[in-house]
């Protein structure tokens, strides 16, 4: 059986959040003028880092972009946080309205994994804005769509 794997990361931006997942978070937001870099020593996630030539980094600054949520932000996996899902032949263009919910602590992830053998899946996450969802070019307003079959 062929699955596809979400990994969804919650990211509360709060001053309790841990600096590295929401370097990450907004990073990731930011317009292609802006760019945020985090620094694992100092705990510190800065702006436009290359315009503070002699802001130093003891290891090294991270882009965004770049920051593994497991390897360098330490989140933790949880995973009965989120559930599988598994498209329907004969339910295509109509959303599952009774979809479980639950929450993440504060610097915990999980893998929302996607069963798309009977039919196309569409997975959209609604009233998250502080979900930071490691998919590339995910826009929180438009549903992921995965083919039928696809991994």
């Amino acid at each position: 059986m062929k699955y596809l794997s979400i990994l969804a990361a919650l990211t509360t931006v709060e001053a309790s959040l841990p600096k590295c997942m929401n370097c990450k978070l907004t990073d990731s937001s930011a317009s292609f003028l802006y760019s945020f870099s985090y620094c694992p020593d100092t705990d510190e996630c800065l702006k436009d880092e290359w315009d503070y030539i002699n802001k130093w980094c003891p290891s090294k600054w991270i882009p965004g972009w770049m920051l593994d949520i497991e390897k360098d932000c330490k989140a933790e996996f949880n995973p009965k946080a989120c559930f599988p899902y598994v498209t329907e032949e004969g339910v295509v263009g109509s959303y599952k309205k009774q979809t479980p919910t639950s929450t993440l602590r504060s610097g915990q992830y999980c893998s929302i994994t996607v069963d798309t053998m009977a039919a196309l899946g569409r997975v959209k996450l609604t009233n998250t804005p502080n979900l930071g969802v490691l998919w590339n070019n995910y826009n929180r307003n438009d549903p992921i769509t995965i083919p039928q079959g696809n991994v």
